[in-house]
């Protein structure tokens, strides 16, 4: 039986507040790790055409998000941002990581047209000193 995470953009539930000092445009780039359903996580995973040996939906896996947004500041008001809502939005980022038999495979995608799409994959030995 296989355990699926809700998606749930938000592991770590931060607040940013940016004060503008300045007009003009301000940009908050924010960075978390979020849970996502692995079943989901492996069918995104063959758009780049990877063997699917690469990753393994029983194995554990980290997926670290990223939001970039900007707004128009008056240079008078304190901006904030709850980054990453329980949804992705075009543009946005991620990259999911795992370790499998000494070796970690990393996957870089980014929201594109309504589907994370790899845009780059990288697998390394772990060095012993790794945590």
């Amino acid at each position: 039986m296989k355990t699926k995470l809700v998606m749930s953009l938000a592991i770590i539930v931060c607040s940013l507040q940016l004060q503008a000092a300045t007009k003009g445009t301000v940009c908050i780039e924010s960075k978390l790790e979020v849970t996502a359903d692995a079943a989901q996580v492996a069918e995104s995973l063959t758009t780049l055409g990877l063997p699917e040996q690469y990753f393994s939906e029983k194995l554990p896996f980290t997926v670290e998000a990223t939001r970039k947004t900007c707004e128009i500041s008056d240079g008078l008001s304190t901006l904030s941002s709850t980054p990453l809502p329980d949804f992705p939005r075009e543009g946005d980022e991620r990259t999911i990581r795992q370790e499998r038999d000494g070796w970690v495979s990393e996957w870089q995608q980014k929201y594109i047209d309504g589907e994370w799409v790899t845009q780059r994959f990288t697998r390394y030995k772990k060095q012993n000193d790794e945590v």
